[in-house]
């Protein structure tokens, strides 16, 4: 129902309301889509959504601008939050029908609401990353260090190579005197 237009008193902002809406929506749709639109879509998609509202057992929130002349945006938005059970309503003030614009942070609306769609504000106390902390189980770091770890251990670990008195390499560091110094020790890093 559309009670803007059944009260008199209203009918003269109501209709300006939708001159104003068909000019700006005019701007972006063709006038034979939007009338097809309307003639077609509009009433029976309204008759199917409406008998489900109550269905909806997500949070909600519903945004009216308290300027509206397009409809009664506010009554609309009242009606909405009665059928939709985990609904709260969002009122801009000096909104029109086109509420959500550059002047909305339709982000912050929703994390400012009392919507909780991800939980947060159920926790009991806020997680404490050093005290509340768990170590993951046995398997799972096993699992990390032979994947993960292993291969940079692996790639960017040194290498120590030494040299006997014949001039031979070999891989550690059993050839390096100990007896006899001074020794001169090369270290070299590469990525």
């Amino acid at each position: 129902k559309m009670e803007s237009v059944r009260d008199p008193a209203r009918l003269g902002d109501t209709m300006k309301g939708y001159v104003d809406m068909f000019q700006i929506t005019s701007e972006y749709l063709p006038p034979a889509l939007l009338e097809h639109r309307v003639k077609n879509w509009l009433m029976v998609g309204t008759s199917v959504v409406d008998k489900r509202l109550n269905q909806l057992a997500i949070p909600s929130l519903v945004v009216v601008g308290t300027a509206d002349q397009l409809i009664s945006s506010k009554d609309e938005a009242d009606r909405l939050v009665r059928l939709l059970p985990q609904a709260e309503k969002l009122r801009v003030p000096e909104a029109g029908h086109f509420v959500l614009d550059e002047n909305v942070n339709l982000t912050e609306a929703i994390l400012y609401s009392k919507l909780d769609p991800l939980k947060f504000k159920e926790t009991k106390k806020p997680y404490d990353p050093i005290v509340d902390w768990k170590p993951p189980p046995a398997h799972i770091l096993e699992q990390t260090l032979n994947s993960s770890v292993k291969q940079l251990e692996d790639a960017f670990s040194p290498v120590w190579i030494s040299t006997n008195d014949q001039g031979e390499r070999t891989m550690g560091l059993d050839n390096v005197p100990r007896d006899v110094g001074p020794v001169l020790f090369v270290s070299n890093h590469q990525l």
